[in-house]
């Protein structure tokens, strides 16, 4: 009689490891990896024109696993680089669509999450002036100063304070400008850019 023949249970797809991803995604969506780490990756990305299958995988690992904050913020960050390749304007428009919806649903699960924050205030701060968006900017950039003061300072954070300054400065502010600014650079005394901020509003 033979022996009853053993089967390998079939791996389940339902959750996509990090190894599924290409070395450089896998970067992305790391908690580990640093901003220098991730910027490094955006830039093998673009090297080797790896975007669009970038986009596919975590298109995927956002519809297989919706509760990963990382997965929708990183997706958001591609959709802006996969934007600044395109000269459509129709395709331009809609990219900025997806990218935000992305970075929201990011922040409705992390709402600690940095990159997505930060990268939708500073795509925001780009969309035309007739849709209003500022004051969100501003509200964005003030919630990410908050939450960088209650942690260990980390380079990156500097172009936070950089951005809000501009809204104010934009908004006509300069006094809440010439605040975050000096705020900035006593935080960042290394980063030549406050010190030319400053300078301006002489």
């Amino acid at each position: 009689m033979a022996s009853p023949r053993i089967t390998s249970p079939a791996p389940s797809a339902a959750k996509p490891a990090a190894a599924a991803f290409s070395q450089p995604v896998q970067t992305l969506v790391s908690k580990q990896a640093s901003y220098a780490q991730k910027q490094a990756a955006w830039s093998q990305i673009r090297d080797t024109r790896q975007l669009n299958d970038a986009i596919a995988d975590l298109e995927r690992a956002v519809k297989d696993d919706p509760s990963a904050a990382e997965y929708s913020a990183v997706l958001g960050q591609a959709y802006l680089q996969k934007l600044m390749t395109t000269q459509d304007a129709r395709e331009k428009v809609i990219l900025a669509m997806q990218a935000d919806q992305s970075f929201d649903q990011a922040l409705k699960l992390d709402p600690s999450n940095w990159d997505a924050r930060f990268s939708k205030a500073s795509a925001l701060a780009y969309w035309p002036a007739e849709m209003n968006k500022s004051q969100e900017v501003m509200q964005h950039f003030v919630m990410l100063v908050e939450q960088q003061e209650a942690q260990p300072q980390q380079p990156q954070f500097a172009q936070t304070y950089v951005l809000l300054g501009d809204q104010y400065q934009k908004a006509g502010f300069s006094d809440d400008a010439r605040q975050t600014w000096q705020r900035g650079a006593a935080l960042f005394p290394d980063n030549n850019t406050f010190r030319e901020k400053l300078a301006g509003l002489q």
